[in-house]
Formats: C-alpha cells, structure tokens, sequence
C-alpha cells in the first residue's frame, strides 16, 4: 500500500512528535511537508494520512489542500488534519480546548472503532457541530470528535499516541 504521509510541523522537534509516530505505523510511507507537496506524489498515494501538529504551528495554508475536493483516494485527516478537511469544506473553527485523555461513544463502528474508547485529546480549535451538514459524526465531546464523508475521515484527537489500530485499519482497510 503506497501511503502518504503529510505534515504542516514548524520545527523539526514537531516532526518527531506528531508526524513520524504516524509514519512508524505505516509500512513504508512517504512522508512530505505540505510545502513539498507535489502532484505527482499525490498521484503516487494509495491512501493520504495529513497529520496533526503542535498546539503553536497554526501553519496549514488552506488553498494549498484544496485537492482535497477532487482527491480520489481515502484520506484520513488527524487533529489539525481533520480541522483542516472541514475548512476545505467551508466550515469554520472554533475554539475548543482539549487536552488529555477522555472516553469517547462511538455509536457506529468508525474505522475499526465501537462503543467506548479511550482517546488522547490536544489541540485549541474545532470545528462546530455545523460540520454534521456535510459530514457523518461518529463520536463527539462538545465538538465533533470523528467525522467521514465518502472517502474522507477526519478525527480530531492523536489516534498515534492512544488509539493506534485506527491508523492500521485506515491503512488496511476500503
């Protein structure tokens, strides 16, 4: 499975804490700065993973994920990433502060994922319930916490850092 791997981190220290736990669950990825971004690695991609990043890099210029839209493989959006799929969307953030671990309801199997389950939460910003307009809403705190339309998933707390098998089954799985 060809997957790519994309991070917005500002420092190489943010790197090595949210982009290459995600990389380490995956066989051989191909893991880009979206800055590096090209089309032809988007082409390359079987499965896309953009992932989250420091509660201080508010780096993701949206106009360069607006691929997103047209993208015909599954993508998989965490923290950031998932913001950032509902901005591509025309949704807005808020803030929403979340830090540590809770236990989410999941009320449908999302991605391996059913009934409780503990998760690790951090970020600042959310997006509004308004997201469930467009995209279904699997689990939620006061905000959407795991969201999917068609082929494009998004959650919103570290599946790397608690809830590992989430990223194998994205991976694996469709």
């Amino acid at each position: 499975m060809r997957v790519l791997i994309i991070g917005a981190w500002m420092n190489e220290l943010h790197r090595l804490e949210f982009a290459e736990p995600v990389a380490r669950l995956v066989k051989e990825p191909k893991l880009v700065h979206y800055s590096r971004l090209s089309l032809k690695e988007l082409e390359w991609a079987q499965k896309i993973i953009i992932c989250g990043t420091s509660l201080q890099d508010k780096g993701y210029p949206v106009e360069d994920f607006r691929w997103l839209k047209k993208c015909k493989v599954p993508v998989l959006g965490i923290c950031a990433g998932m913001q950032l799929i509902g901005q591509v969307f025309g949704f807005k953030l808020i803030k929403q502060l979340e830090i540590g671990f809770r236990s989410l309801n999941f009320e449908k199997e999302y991605l391996g994922l059913s009934g409780e389950v503990e998760v690790y939460d951090m970020h600042s910003l959310a997006l509004d319930e308004s997201i469930s307009s467009k995209f279904e809403v699997y689990a939620s705190t006061e905000v959407p916490q795991a969201i999917r339309h068609k082929q494009i998933y998004g959650v919103l707390f570290h599946p790397e850092a608690r809830t590992k098998q989430l990223i194998s089954n994205f991976v694996s799985g469709e």
